[in-house]
């Protein structure tokens, strides 16, 4: 996750992308999204949040109308 972070939050790179939404925003809930899973990976005996399973869930329906879009 955070290699595609890194590469995200590179104007130049976001604009090869070629996606219309806004880059900053973007990158911080991919951010957020990478702490949940590292929590996850990393066997958080609590395991993620009612607040984060929602934030996933969401991220996960928005990322697949983009494609959607995108295809």
């Amino acid at each position: 996750m955070g290699e595609y972070i890194r590469f995200l939050e590179n104007p130049k790179h976001w604009e090869k992308v070629a996606i219309q939404i806004d880059r900053k925003t973007f990158v911080e809930e991919l951010k957020r999204i990478g702490r949940i899973r590292n929590e996850v990976m990393h066997f958080d005996p609590d395991g993620p949040s009612p607040e984060d399973l929602t934030r996933l869930r969401k991220f996960a329906r928005f990322l697949n109308e983009l494609e959607k879009k995108l295809v």
